[in-house]
């Protein structure tokens, strides 16, 4: 099939077809890519903005821009019974487009200022739930007391982190599972004290490693004899310049061996960071799942295909962003386990409704955010599926020319970048940067810790990339202090973009094994300098 966006080719998975015919939705007209760069053109995760509240006019951190013009709420007053969504409720218009209908009513109910559920001091944050603690994380669930992250999730004192799970007292640490003590780490799973170290399983104790399994005292790849002698090597490769740790760390992956894709006690899954699955085909960052396909940071899915950035149980659902509950179809932001939903947005708790936004009483039988009885709903709804399946809309997620963000501002450009140009001639939004000069700052960050004194905190710091202004917190600069680092010179978001630079795409590459030459697919473009070999090959080396 050819797609109707991007115009390339693709191919459906072996029980596609059986999926979508289950669920009564059409064979999709985008690829898979351009399905999920519609649904994260819906997500803003890292921006925040200082906006009033509706209820009670103070100011608050949004993530929506005052550009937007979307209302917002406060957190806490979102989730309780001071407002009634269904006060927004309206007839259907056959007449005219359901996301026409639901753009309107988007635009007008009011929003929670910020993604949350079920959060304690977590006010700098989104995209968080059953949180305490955390600032600056986002896309934050089940964490305490971690700071400036992206995607990190059941982890405690962790800072600077990007796609961590199950960790604890990392820093500068980059698709980690189940891991302790780490400063600057990547793609490392069970791993404890480790500085610099890549491609590791099951290693305590090394620095400057990579490709290792279940070592420990190693620096640079090379088994040091007692305590001391690991102590006096692992300070003498940390005393190098950045530069010099690089090259050597480069050496080393000219000839140790890495796996095609860490795909780790699974069973027939394809993508990459697939832990403790069973046949999930096409899939990225996903955790304790089954037969799931096309699906990006999913965790406890089950039955599952288009599905990103849901962290619990989805069952049985198509087409789906940070949602979670059973038998779902195009809908985002939902939480607490909903039931039989349609195209409903930022809903709690509910079932059996469509085309819903912001319900969180327990509704049932809703549309548009109006109440009917069972027979009625049950006769508006195949009325609507039969109008938007006449509309070529029934399947589909809502249109990126809706979404309230500018697409400078979502996910979706940082996996799908697009000029401004670009963006705007496809008709979505775009955000222009504040105008604003950046204040300068006359404080000079020290590049020894142990000589930064507690003024620091609260003084407005310049980032040396961007010129962005960012301040350093009471909690960081003591973790800095008891971990012996340096005060970092960037903003949050240059560190931020510099992580997400040294993740693999979410693409497989055909090229041969670096062993046998038989023809494998994974995420190591042919032209990348790592030896890349398949299991069975990387099995008998390692092991």
């Amino acid at each position: 099939m050819q797609c109707i966006t991007c115009k390339q080719n693709f191919q459906h998975l072996p029980g596609d077809l059986e999926f979508y015919a289950k669920m009564a939705v059409p064979e999709p007209i985008e690829c898979p890519d351009c399905r999920q760069q519609h649904r994260v053109a819906w997500r803003n995760f890292t921006n925040l903005y200082l906006r009033k509240c509706e209820l009670t006019g103070k100011e608050i951190i949004s993530r929506y821009s005052p550009e937007s013009q979307i209302k917002i709420i406060n957190v806490p007053d979102w989730h309780s019974d001071k407002w009634n969504a269904l006060d927004y409720g309206r007839e259907y218009d056959p007449s005219r487009s359901i996301f026409e209908q639901m753009d309107k009513l988007y635009r007008e109910i009011p929003h929670g200022a910020l993604w949350q559920n079920n959060t304690t001091n977590c006010d700098y944050t989104n995209l968080a739930a059953h949180s305490n603690n955390c600032y600056m994380v986002f896309g934050c669930v089940a964490n305490e007391n971690c700071y400036y992250g992206h995607l990190v999730w059941n982890s405690q004192d962790c800072f600077d982190c990007l796609y961590v799970y199950k960790c604890e007292l990392c820093y500068q640490a980059i698709d980690c599972v189940e891991c302790y003590g780490l400063n600057f780490c990547g793609d490392c799973t069970g791993c404890n004290n480790c500085r610099y170290c890549y491609y590791s399983k099951g290693c305590q104790d090394c620095t400057g490693c990579y490709g290792l399994v279940n070592q420990k005292r190693h620096v640079l790849n090379k088994l040091c004899s007692s305590d001391q002698e690991y102590q006096k090597q692992s300070q003498k490769f940390l005393a190098l310049s950045k530069e010099e740790r690089e090259t050597k760390i480069n050496e080393l992956k000219k000839n140790i061996p890495i796996k095609e894709n860490t795909i780790i006690g699974s069973v027939n899954c394809s993508g990459n960071y697939i832990y403790y699955s069973k046949n999930c085909q096409q899939c990225y960052d996903t955790k304790a799942s089954e037969d799931a396909s096309y699906c990006y940071t999913l965790q406890k899915g089950s039955d599952v295909m288009d599905s990103g950035y849901t962290a619990w149980g989805l069952e049985l659902s198509y087409n789906i962003l940070a949602s979670y509950g059973r038998n779902m179809i195009s809908c985002q932001g939902c939480l607490d386990t909903c039931t039989n939903l349609y195209y409903c947005q930022e809903c709690n708790g509910i079932k059996d409704c469509f085309g819903c936004i912001g319900l969180h009483q327990k509704e049932q039988y809703c549309i548009l955010n109006k109440k009917y009885s069972e027979t009625e709903y049950n006769k508006l709804k195949s009325q609507i599926i039969a109008d938007m399946i006449k509309r070529d809309e029934w399947g589909r997620f809502f249109p990126i020319k809706d979404s309230p963000f500018g697409y400078n501002e979502t996910m979706a450009n940082e996996y799908y970048p697009l000029t401004k140009e670009q963006a705007l001639s496809k008709g979505y939004n775009w955000l222009e940067p504040n105008p604003r000069d950046y204040q300068k700052s006359d404080y000079q960050i020290p590049e020894d810790i142990k000589e930064v004194g507690d003024d620091i905190i609260g003084k407005t710091l310049a980032c040396e990339t961007c010129r962005r202004n960012y301040k350093i917190i009471k909690q960081e600069l003591e973790f800095y202090r008891q971990h012996d680092l340096a005060v970092p010179k960037e903003c949050f978001y240059c560190r931020h973009t510099k992580r997400m630079a040294k993740r693999n795409p979410r693409k497989l590459f055909e090229r041969p094994c670096d062993f046998c030459h038989k023809q494998i697919k994974t995420t190591y473009s042919p032209e990348r300098p790592e030896k890349v070999y398949c299991e069975d090959c990387y099995q008998k080396e390692i092991y």
